[in-house]
């Protein structure tokens, strides 16, 4: 996968840069949204103030806004890397195919050539697409969470610090 992204992907490297940042701003927002609640709850809800309330409700309504503004923007992206990959990909199959002699292509068979430029790519194109969207955001999301859990409570903080390496290390292998 990692050739073909060094092969491939090299004229998308902007989308591979832009999607991750805006996923990045978005796991900010999703990680600041309980603590504006709390807030809420405490200044507003505890306080019996109706003001508060509704700052912090009209707050966290334009963090929800910016939060899918920028998830839009990161699935755009992943959407251009790839699928602009898999037309790369399919057009380098095409031309290899269109050099192999008639003896390779018996030997390869049609039904073997058409799986490749199409299931296999497809499958690339998947994964190119879930690692921009999805497997960039839980790295953040687990670093942002063991900051936020830390600055909020030193001794439960330090819990979560070791068991969320630990967390990593089993989705590594599975």
């Amino acid at each position: 996968m990692i050739e073909l992204l060094r092969r491939f992907g090299g004229k998308f490297r902007r989308y591979m840069v832009i999607g991750p940042a805006c996923k990045l701003i978005e796991v900010i927002f999703d990680l600041l949204t309980p603590l504006v609640i709390a807030q809420m709850i405490d200044k507003g809800i505890g306080a019996h103030d109706v003001n508060a309330v509704i700052h912090y409700g009209m707050l966290l309504a334009a963090m929800a806004v910016i939060g899918i503004s920028f998830t839009l923007v990161c699935q755009k992206m992943a959407a251009l890397t790839s699928q602009g990959m898999g037309t790369d990909i399919r057009g380098a199959l095409h031309q290899h195919i269109n050099k192999l002699s008639y003896a390779e292509l018996d030997r390869f068979g049609t039904p073997s050539l058409i799986t490749r430029i199409t299931n296999d790519v497809n499958q690339v194109q998947l994964a190119v697409a879930l690692g921009v969207r999805m497997l960039i955001r839980w790295p953040f999301l687990a670093v942002g969470s063991m900051c936020a859990a830390l600055a909020i409570d030193l001794k439960l903080g330090m819990i979560f610090l070791i068991c969320t390496p630990a967390i990593g290390l089993v989705f590594w292998f599975v």
